[in-house]
């Protein structure tokens, strides 16, 4: 900011004595003459301001305006000296509640004046200190003797001693700025005002105008009559007289009426009536120009507004084509009678009394009275029962409102014989009273018919609605008329969802079949011949295929009236061929497989043997080195342990195939296993001379403690052939091992920057026998074997594989294990999960033998038998087994030497209540024990004992464990407090 000298400003006349020419004595006629000028108000104020500005040298000049009608306020112009920051963005739409002490001295006191803004009152010297302002003058703006705004200094560069002159200018100016706004406000006033003088006038120029509009445009005639003659006529008489306007002006009105039908006395009685009672109208004939007669009636009344008498205003309408249709209605009176005489369909007229007064030839045959017996009926007569007359007197109300009806009902003849009567109903005046017509059309043929086509389309639609077909019919528009319950059904819809909509408006249907369908149609319709198609498509991610027989339906004169649709379901046949060309596929695919893996497997094996052989061969040869000896040894090894691999995979996958592979799970800690085979494979590494790869083991931080239950061997084995192979593939740059933990699994992971596996490949690689390039068996060598037996082995410990690979760039094989992690130290109970009983008393593994007891296990399971067979075989117990509850109980009441139940208490539709206790009741005590999935809470427990359980456990359950339990409830021992 610029630091102004203070001498300078003393001076009167601004900065080097002068403001841009402006002294002091002239400054008021300057800034006078500059807001007096035409020029935008605007550019007035700003061109004002700067000139004060630069003749007191200030740091910023404004003004502020109130917002109209409210108690806000914006600065609406500003002028800031060199780099002082203008503030006029900042300062819109203030409210004086913000700072009401500002308003108050600029009403009360007349102006603001502050050498030092500290000085003033908090409200005010807080807003002005934001803007660095040190010292303010500030006067305020008056129009009309209303408080206006203000006008004021802000010294931004040091505190300022205002002196007198300068308070003089700026009083000068907010008086010569408040004049200035005032005439501003009336000059506005008087254009507004000037504005609604010339509305007023256009508003008037319109009314007239649109006066004159509807004259002309009317469509009849309107004419003023002086003393009888024509002063003026408008659009419509010229037309319909042939006259133009000025042979029409100064004519008099007789001269247009006709000579031979012209009253002269009706004429005078017209105007003597207007003159008398202010109106009057006439029918009278008048001739054109062109000598055609025409009849008009004529209202006329005077004119007013005009002070001579003998004005008259008259209305002319041509009414010639009225006369003429009414005489046509009354010759064709007598023409529609004998036509309703000659109508087969019975024509009635009822009087407002509900009694008939006419009936037609038809109407009386229909009923078998003449038709003067007709007016003596009453409705019990003509109706066969009381509700039908009370129906009808319903529907004649209706009728009486204004509605008309249309719908049947019945009638009874004179021989009671009952008539279907189609009938529609509307009123009629005869003779200025209300009457109702009915016209009645005898359709008691079309009924029986009707009766007879319902029942052949009841039996239509039980034989439709049977079938599982689906049947649907389309008509002439394209557009469903009927579709059976199995249609209905497998698509999930209502009827509403279909009837009247066209195939393609039904979002529900597959848009294949939607578009298979709607070409057969097509197709159909061309040819005019029935047409067979197999469709297949996909709904609710199920692929279905069915057989359709499009054929077209004709009406009476053989055309096309509809088209019916009948689809059989030949899913089942089409998987049972696509399973059987899968087979067949499979089969020789297989034999292939089998073929080339035991061309292969002849050639694995031969390879170590040969080096076996070979180099057993060498070592006994005298005259080899040491170092040659450790070579040729390592060779034998190396060889004996491929060998020993190649049987191990062979016996595993046979293992697998037979269903004999079985895990024994049991704690592994998991980076110990993995420090062992990094420190394995780094050892092969120097054997194998790949010293020039990388390889890296990747445990996590703090995860020496992480313990899994699995099978350790097979684990071992899944990551030694994932390693093996990543090396085998691998000739540089890294291989690495390592885990994650995610959504309660433990992740393995074996990466390599090897040759990698095209993405049409990765989909076989599991498979027996397969590789993902055949011809890598030749130069890498292998089986096929090892990714598809760890596939299995994952998989039989409830875990997914995978990999991720790229060609030429590298690969990652994973797979998961389900977590159970325990802290080393801890018992081996899963982590997270609470304890189900109280530790057993010094469970020790024990040699226990119970080979004359007999145990029955319920478990719906075969696995869970077959594990249970597996941990008792030691035992010798005798195991018997029930899949369900119910056998149970029979063998628990058949047989009485069954010493202990093993029990899954999960098993669908077992009720634990009272089953127990439904055993013991009939005397058969045997202590059961209980195996459940479920968390085991103090509550749940509570349960399970109450029920009748001797011991509960969660799975998995410790072997040891419930041996234990066994031993305790085969040896008598009392219930084991397990809370």
């Amino acid at each position: 900011m610029i630091q102004r000298n203070y001498g300078e400003i003393l001076q009167p006349y601004g900065i080097n004595g002068t403001a841009n020419g402006t002294t002091r004595g002239s400054l008021p006629l300057r800034i006078s003459s500059i807001l007096a000028s035409e020029q935008p108000i605007a550019h007035r104020i700003n061109k004002s301001l700067k000139i004060l500005g630069e003749f007191v040298d200030v740091s910023r000049i404004y003004i502020f305006e109130n917002v109209a009608d409210t108690n806000r306020v914006s600065n609406t112009y500003e002028w800031c000296n060199e780099e002082v920051k203008p503030e006029i963005d900042n300062l819109q739409n203030l409210s004086y509640d913000d700072f009401v002490e500002w308003r108050r001295m600029l009403e009360n006191e007349g102006l603001i004046k502050s050498s030092n803004i500290f000085d003033l009152h908090p409200d005010v010297h807080d807003i002005l200190s934001a803007q660095n302002i040190q010292s303010i003058l500030v006067y305020p703006l008056y129009v009309k003797s209303e408080f206006y705004g203000f006008i004021g200094f802000d010294e931004c560069s040091f505190k300022r001693d205002w002196l007198p002159y300068e308070l003089d200018v700026l009083q000068m100016a907010s008086r010569l700025l408040s004049n200035t706004f005032e005439r501003e406000a009336i000059n506005q006033e008087i254009r507004n005002s000037h504005a609604e003088i010339l509305k007023i006038n256009k508003d008037l120029a319109d009314k007239e105008q649109f006066l004159q509009n509807i004259l002309g445009s009317a469509p009849i005639g309107i004419v003023l009559l002086q003393d009888k003659v024509i002063e003026y006529a408008n659009e419509a008489t010229i037309v319909q007289s042939g006259y133009s306007k000025d042979e029409l002006i100064g004519k008099p009105i007789a001269e247009l009426y006709s000579k031979n039908k012209h009253d002269a006395k009706q004429s005078d009685a017209f105007y003597n009536e207007i003159d008398h009672a202010g109106i009057s109208s006439s029918e009278t004939y008048m001739l054109t120009k062109d000598n055609q007669e025409r009849i008009v009636r004529v209202i006329g009344t005077p004119a007013s507004g005009l002070s001579n008498s003998g004005s008259y205003l008259l209305i002319a309408e041509d009414i010639t084509e009225i006369k003429e249709t009414e005489n046509h209605l009354l010759e064709s009176e007598e023409r529609n009678r004998r036509i309703i005489e000659a109508s087969i369909d019975g024509t009635f007229i009822f009087d407002n009394k509900m009694k008939p007064v006419y009936a037609n030839a038809s109407g009386c045959e229909m009923l078998g009275y003449s038709a003067h017996e007709i007016s003596d009926l009453n409705l019990e007569q003509i109706f066969p029962d009381q509700s039908a007359v009370d129906e009808f007197k319903r529907i004649i109300e209706t009728v009486r409102n204004g509605s008309d009806f249309k719908g049947d009902t019945q009638l009874a003849t004179r021989a009671k014989v009952i008539v279907h009567a189609e009938i529609f109903i509307t009123t009629i005046n005869l003779n200025s009273e209300l009457h109702f017509y009915l016209s009645v059309h005898n359709i008691t043929n079309r009924k029986n018919n009707e009766v007879s086509l319902k029942q052949s389309e009841h039996k239509f639609r039980a034989l439709t609605e049977n079938s599982k077909d689906h049947i649907v019919r389309i008509d002439k528009a394209n557009c469903i008329s009927y579709c059976n319950g199995a249609f209905l059904n497998d698509f999930d819809l209502d009827f509403s969802d279909c009837a009247g909509k066209q195939l393609t408006q039904i979002k529900e249907l597959p848009k294949e079949l939607v578009n298979g369908l709607s070409n057969g149609i097509h197709k159909s319709i061309e040819d005019k011949s029935s047409l067979n198609t197999e469709l297949e498509f996909r709904y609710r991610d199920k692929v279905q295929t069915f057989d359709w027989t499009i054929t077209p339906e004709s009406d009476g004169d053989y055309n096309l009236s509809s088209l019916l649709i009948v689809g059989r379901n030949y899913t089942q046949k089409k998987l049972a061929e696509q399973e059987l060309r899968i087979a067949k596929e499979k089969a020789i695919g297989a034999d292939k497989l089998k073929s080339a893996f035991l061309a292969n497997m002849s050639h694995e094996i031969r390879t170590p043997l040969n080096a076996i052989v070979g180099f057993t061969n060498l070592l006994k040869e005298e005259n080899i080195s040491d170092e040659e000896k450790t070579e040729y040894i390592d060779i034998v090894n190396k060889s004996s342990e491929n060998l020993m691999e190649l049987i191990n995979d062979i016996v595993d996958l046979a293992k697998i195939e037979s269903g004999e592979l079985t895990l024994n799970p049991a704690p592994c800690n998991i980076p110990t296993l993995l420090k062992e085979l990094h420190l394995l494979f780094e050892k092969r590494m120097s054997i194998d001379k790949k010293t020039h790869l990388k390889f890296y083991l990747n445990l996590q931080d703090a995860s020496d403690d992480l313990t899994i239950i699995c099978d350790r061997s097979r684990l071992r084995q899944i990551l030694m052939n994932l390693i093996g192979n990543a090396f085998k593939f691998t000739q540089k740059g890294f291989v690495e091992i390592g885990y994650t933990l995610e959504e309660g699994n433990v992740r393995f992971y074996v990466r390599d920057t090897g040759i990698g596996i095209n993405a049409d490949k990765q989909s076989v690689i599991f498979e027996p026998f397969r590789q993902a390039d055949e011809s890598t068996s030749k130069h890498y060598g292998g089986t096929g074997l090892g990714l598809s037996i760890c596939n299995r082995l994952v998989d039989a410990h409830g875990g997914k594989i995978g990999l991720r690979s790229e060609a030429e760039t590298g690969s990652e094989f994973f797979f998961t294990i389900p977590l159970k992690m325990q802290p080393n130290g801890q018992n081996n109970k899963p982590a997270n999960q609470a304890p189900v009983k109280k530790p057993l008393k010094a469970i020790t593994p024990a040699n226990f033998t119970w080979s004359d007891k007999i145990m029955l296990l319920i478990d719906a399971t075969s696995t869970s038998q077959l594990q249970m067979r597996k941990v008792l075989e030691r035992t010798k117990i005798t195991l018997i087994s029930a899949r369900t509850h119910k056998s149970a109980r029979e063998l628990l009441l058949k047989r009485n030497d069954i010493n202990i139940v093993l029990m899954d208490v999960d098993m669908p539709g077992v009720e634990l209540d009272g089953f127990i206790k439904s055993i013991k009741d009939l005397g058969i005590y045997v202590p059961f024990i209980g195996q459940t999935s479920q968390k085991m809470e103090p509550k749940r427990l509570s349960y399970y004992k109450n029920v009748g359980f001797d011991y509960i456990f969660e799975k998995p359950v410790n072997s040891d464990e419930l041996l234990h339990a066994f031993n305790k409830s085969l040896n008598g021992t009392n219930v084991l407090d397990q809370a």
